[in-house]
């Protein structure tokens, strides 16, 4: 279990794009204030052309308050945006992250033209994050792909399609794990097999020991209950009574059963056992290798357990773990 802070995201001042971001992919606007998100909104819906100065704030400064932000301070965090978009009829609002490629980090249930929105983070200052336009989205996701052909990507696992009626009949089916927008990545080649490798566990135990308890059910006396909560009464208490057990070796030769009525049956079996083991401990017994199995060792080429080829292990008497 690994448990982290939380920190709401919400864009704040500028922040330059950085390198890594393919290029005429974005529409940063080189704001001074906390209104990053804002900007970003408006230079999607009054888009500017190249050399009418898409990034300046000064390109957008006539629409402002054209926006419902009633209740909605800067800098904007995730559950404003879904204030902002039922304030704002006809906006659906996206918000992906980057690490080593996009991932979404809020996808919009709303109907309406695709708001598509990148939170920078500084690298100076994890804190520090920025809203900007991705205006272009299947080239930010398709980054290493040589082809030219439109697509048209899933804003919620970011699967690109060949057209937009497959995009369509997609959308009902990926809703992601609890509802939740995710992004899939293939494995690397070369870690891409499964294959299982507890071969240790197919290696045979010297003893097995199969026990059995038996309890009585003793009557407890009852707690008056709490009506204001809910929660389960216990009414009896089961006591260990008995026991039976019986220790089996790897070669099917068994003792004979122990059985044991008695208080405190629990720890009775314990320190049964504990004398068992101990008897065994005192005698070892070598391990019994004829002419016949020496042969088969040193003629082997593979192991008999993983199958891997048995490479430095000729000179030892006896097998060894390589795997």
């Amino acid at each position: 279990m690994e448990i982290v802070l939380y920190q709401p995201f919400h864009g704040r001042r500028y922040i330059k794009t950085p390198t890594y971001i393919p290029s005429r992919t974005l529409i940063n606007v080189k704001n001074n204030d906390n209104r990053c998100f804002e900007w970003a909104i408006l230079s999607t819906l009054f888009p500017k052309q190249h050399g009418q100065l898409p990034d300046r704030p000064v390109s957008y400064q006539t629409h402002l308050g054209k926006l419902n932000f009633t209740g909605i301070s800067s800098p904007v965090t995730v559950t404003n945006i879904i204030k902002f978009e039922r304030q704002n009829q006809g906006l659906s609002v996206n918000v992906f992250g980057w690490n080593a490629g996009i991932y979404p980090l809020h996808v919009s249930k709303q109907k309406g033209p695709a708001i598509d929105l990148l939170l920078l983070t500084d690298r100076h200052d994890p804190v520090k994050t920025h809203c900007v336009w991705i205006k272009e989205l299947t080239r930010m996701v398709r980054q290493n792909s040589k082809h030219n052909v439109r697509k048209y990507p899933c804003r919620r696992c970011l699967h690109d399609f060949s057209s937009e009626a497959l995009l369509k009949n997609t959308k009902n089916e990926c809703q992601g794990i609890g509802e939740k927008p995710q992004r899939t990545e293939m494995p690397k080649e070369g870690q891409n097999i499964l294959k299982f490798t507890n071969h240790h566990k197919q290696m045979r135990v010297p003893y097995i020991i199969y026990t059995d308890f038996e309890a009585l059910n003793i009557p407890q006396k009852a707690v008056q209950a709490n009506q204001k909560k809910n929660y389960a009464q216990q009414i009896t208490n089961r006591v260990p009574c008995s026991y039976c057990y019986v220790m089996a070796r790897s070669d099917s030769v068994a003792n004979d059963f122990d059985l044991c009525r008695r208080e405190k049956a629990v720890e009775h079996f314990l320190l049964s056992l504990q004398a068992e083991l101990k008897d065994i401990l005192r005698k070892p017994v070598d391990m019994i290798v004829t002419g016949t199995d020496q042969k088969a060792f040193y003629e082997a080429a593979d192991c008999h357990i993983c199958g891997k080829a048995l490479v430095n292990d000729r000179d030892c008497p006896r097998p060894l773990s390589h795997y």
